[in-house]
């Protein structure tokens, strides 16, 4: 089949950002790498580099707005200029990811007769505390012709006028597994964790879980990367804890395979999560994972027991998720063997496989715009 000439655009790639980012870059790359005219846009100011780098045609439009360009006015503002530049690069379809970029871009793409395809990456409950967002989201299906959800738990978590032009397609998980036997290498052990400092990762209740058992296993460290507004309160914790040597927090890391390699356990307390990326990779380390039983996205990466332990959140959140860090700080066959089932307990999310998977959704949006293509 002929390639396609395709448009993404996302609000910023210079920024840490969280998942949807290095899906962006894994995607596209590999898109281009197949032999497709892929241009990747943003609202970077010119000149700066990529957090997440990929090997694509990269325009930066600048934005005097980008770090509140979520909000109604920004985006509307970018609506124009937008316009303009994608009618100018004549593409085949278009592509934006969050609803930061998705929704100015459907209006910019009105009566250009472009294909649209939105990309989701987070579940219904994000947008609870967020009225004016959630107001704007029910435009989406009148906007754009297909919108893409990471899981089908993602797509169950939305109201039906949504879900009916929802479609699956993973995030892809590639990284290069390192040994369990590689590990604690220096003498130490270490629990990572990997997500945004905000409320929904709920990294306070795995500090204090840490900080239950840390005294009796003193080998043993916590590293959490990631960046967000929870960070003093977070630091306010582990200062009042006593933990300022046990426990660090890492700041964004664009080396996930790095901090990876070094992990002995992986521990997610989220509430929710649309996938779970973080997880997925530290799977594909051959690393236990451990996270909480009712956090979609988690429950449907973690098979309890067979490459982690999932977590009853009660009676105890805090209680419970020390009780599973426990069980892997002592027992070392246990935590090799479940991360030793890592790897092929997620190997459906390939990156050539979910490559496949917006191939086929790609193609039927621009033969068919509000496309039939299965869920």
């Amino acid at each position: 089949m002929a390639p396609l000439k395709i448009v993404f655009a996302i609000k910023a790639m210079r920024l840490p950002g969280g998942g949807a980012e290095r899906v962006l870059a894994v995607v596209t790359a590999e898109l281009a790498r197949r032999g497709h005219d892929v241009t990747l846009i943003s609202r970077d100011p010119p000149g700066t580099t990529d957090y997440h780098r990929t090997n694509v045609s990269r325009i930066r439009m600048g934005s005097r707005h980008l770090e509140s360009a979520s909000r109604a006015m920004d985006m509307l503002r970018w609506v124009p200029a937008l316009r303009r530049l994608i009618k100018s690069l004549q593409p085949d379809v278009a592509v934006g990811f969050m609803h930061s970029t998705y929704l100015p871009m459907g209006l910019a793409l009105r009566g250009t007769g472009i294909p649209m395809v939105a990309s989701e990456h987070t579940v219904y409950e994000h947008y609870s505390s967020r009225r004016v967002e959630r107001l704007l989201l029910q435009t989406a299906p009148a906007l754009v012709d297909v919108i893409t959800v990471v899981s089908q738990q993602a797509r169950d978590s939305f109201p039906s006028g949504l879900r009916r032009r929802m479609v699956v397609v993973s995030n892809p998980v590639s990284s290069k597994s390192h040994a369990a036997s590689e590990r604690g290498k220096f003498g130490r052990r270490l629990v990572v964790a990997i997500g945004r400092l905000d409320h929904a990762k709920d990294h306070a209740c795995l500090i204090a879980a840490f900080a239950s058992i840390a005294d009796a296993h003193p080998a043993w460290d916590l590293a959490i990367a990631g960046e967000g507004e929870c960070r003093q309160a977070l630091e306010a914790q582990i200062s009042d804890l006593g933990l300022g040597q046990r426990v660090r927090l890492l700041g964004a890391v664009s080396d996930v395979d790095g901090l990876l390699s070094e992990a002995d356990v992986f521990a997610m307390a989220s509430r929710y999560e649309s996938f779970g990326l973080a997880t997925a990779e530290a799977l594909m380390h051959s690393i236990p994972a451990i996270g909480f039983a009712d956090c979609p996205g988690t429950n449907e990466l973690i098979v309890d027991r067979h490459n982690g332990l999932l977590v009853d959140p009660r009676p105890d959140r805090v209680a419970n998720l020390a009780d599973a860090l426990l069980l892997l700080f002592k027992n070392d066959a246990l935590r090799v063997n479940l991360g030793a089932n890592g790897p092929n307990s997620i190997a459906q999310y390939d990156v050539g496989s979910v490559v496949d998977r917006w191939e086929e959704i790609l193609r039927a949006a621009l033969k068919t715009p509000q496309l039939k293509v299965s869920a």
